[in-house]
């Protein structure tokens, strides 16, 4: 076999692996079961030492991406709320 042809050989089975890891990466409901670090972690620091609170998100990356934007605006955002008359301004 010439070097090329080993060196196209080895492309095609590097490229199927990614394409495998990607495709679990967004559909498997469980993608840390196959893949490493397929998960994200939010924490919020009371000062440069001092954890408050964190969580872990998992699934699908779909999922991750929803869900980690629904915690961020509930749960790590803070807002300020007035009222001006019966209409509720968050800032």
């Amino acid at each position: 076999m010439t070097r090329a042809r080993l060196l196209a050989s080895r492309a095609r089975k590097s490229c199927w692996r990614i394409l495998k890891r990607a495709a679990i990466l967004l559909f498997h409901p469980e993608p840390d079961r196959f893949v490493t670090g397929g998960s994200i972690k939010i924490g919020f620091f009371e000062n440069d030492s001092e954890l408050r609170y964190h969580d872990g998100i998992t699934g699908d990356l779909f999922a991750q991406a929803d869900w980690t934007l629904d915690l961020i605006l509930t749960k790590y955002l803070k807002a300020t709320v007035s009222y001006e008359g019966i209409q509720r301004i968050e800032t």
